[in-house]
């Protein structure tokens, strides 16, 4: 785990070196070929298509030999989309196979394969298009910048906010802590929506001179904006924790453990020990204990073993950080339209998004359809199965015991 999380962090901060050099290297060559010494293009700006497409290989072409660096970054880029589609197509096999109508029809592996990438071909046909790079942008914004942070949001909140919360419940009672957590969030809400809407609207109109004078105005208001929002959430935070504290009935006794019970990480703990116990050799290393000197030493070394500092970032940080993004995508998109395209055509990018939004909340209000129905509904008529299915409960039968 921590192999993979090293590894994934240095090829990005060496990209980043490679990316912003290469950058660099090009705005200052305009900036000496232009007469008034300003480059009509930024290219610190490029991002998406720009960046992979027109900035980046602009830079090779600069190099000795740009037909060789030209190949090696275009092939990179191939075997980048060839082993997305890998990627993509296995996550709906796998989970096809495995769903429980998979595992009743127990269909054969090509039989699942061939009509994904059927779909799939399709559905690449519209990026082939004239307008295909446009869509292209659009659909990746939607899907990453505004899909990918909202279901890492949601994951974060369910594991760190909602696994596990009958634990604290039985520890110093529901009322204080369902007041902790809506407050938290509340703060949180409250901090960022100030941070956000103290600058008002980033100025993009002017001339230079004038431009320059507005953006710095502007860069001093976000500073200014920044501390008055973090001192909301922090003062907010400290304030409803003291009142979750003084709610608390329960067997906690004493503000550290009445704290913990309250502001816990319990369900990333629960998955990080269930985790830490499976990579490992009991027999050899013993049963994995969370929050006890040995076990926490042993995950800070080992690279198979979620140290301590798991639960905290993805009840706290990670899904504060994610919220907080997730309120600056909607301020850009109420200021401005994505990209200075027309609406008509982001709405295929808005429909992209609703859907997952939709499958998500499905599942969520819904988990019933994820469980087989003949096995688990005890009805043996088709109405009677579906009521059962869409019944906003989870599956008792399936529950563990």
């Amino acid at each position: 785990i921590c192999n993979t999380f090293n590894s994934d962090t240095g090829i990005a901060l060496l990209g980043g070196f490679a990316i912003y050099e290469v950058l660099g290297y090009m705005q200052k060559k305009c900036e000496k070929l232009s007469p008034t010494g300003v480059c009509a293009e930024n290219y610190y700006k490029q991002a998406s298509m720009g960046l992979a497409f027109i900035a980046y290989p602009s830079g090779l072409a600069t190099l000795e030999a740009p037909q060789f660096w030209g190949i090696i970054f275009f092939g990179c880029l191939i075997m980048l989309g060839i082993d997305s589609a890998f990627s993509l197509a296995e996550c709906f096999v796998t989970f096809a196979k495995d769903c429980w109508i998979g595992l009743r029809l127990r269909p054969k592996t090509w039989m699942v394969v061939l009509p994904t990438c059927i779909v799939g071909w399709l559905a690449g046909l519209l990026y082939c298009y004239d307008s295909g790079t446009v869509y292209l942008d659009i659909i990746d914004n939607y899907l990453n910048n505004w899909g990918m942070v909202l279901i890492g949001t949601l994951e974060c909140f369910a594991v760190g906010w909602v696994y596990k919360i009958e634990d604290q419940y039985k520890q110093v009672g529901k009322l204080s802590v369902m007041v902790y957590n809506l407050g938290f969030v509340f703060f949180l809400l409250i901090g960022t929506i100030v941070a956000l809407a103290i600058p008002g609207k980033k100025p993009t109109e002017g001339t230079e001179a004038v431009l320059d004078a507005l953006l710095a105005s502007y860069g001093k208001d976000q500073g200014g904006a920044l501390g008055v929002g973090l001192a909301i959430f922090f003062i907010g935070w400290i304030l409803i924790t003291c009142i979750a504290v003084v709610l608390s009935k329960g067997p906690a006794s004493g503000i550290g453990s009445k704290l913990w019970a309250i502001m816990g990480w319990h369900g990333a703990d629960s998955l990080r020990t269930q985790v830490n116990n499976v990579v490992r050799n009991k027999e050899k290393d013993g049963v994995w204990v969370p929050n006890t000197l040995k076990s926490e030493i042993e995950a800070l070394y080992r690279h198979d073993c979620f140290c301590i500092a798991f639960g905290f970032l993805i009840k706290y940080f990670s899904y504060a950080l994610l919220l907080v993004v997730t309120c600056i995508n909607i301020k850009g998109d109420i200021e401005t339209s994505y990209g200075g395209y027309p609406s008509d055509m982001l709405i295929l990018g808005q429909l992209v998004f609703v859907f997952m939004v939709f499958l998500v909340l499905l599942v969520a209000i819904f988990p019933r359809i994820m469980y087989d129905p003949i096995k688990h509904s005890g009805s043996n008529s088709h109405l009677g199965r579906l009521t059962w299915m869409f019944t906003p409960k989870p599956c008792p039968s399936a529950e563990p015991k």
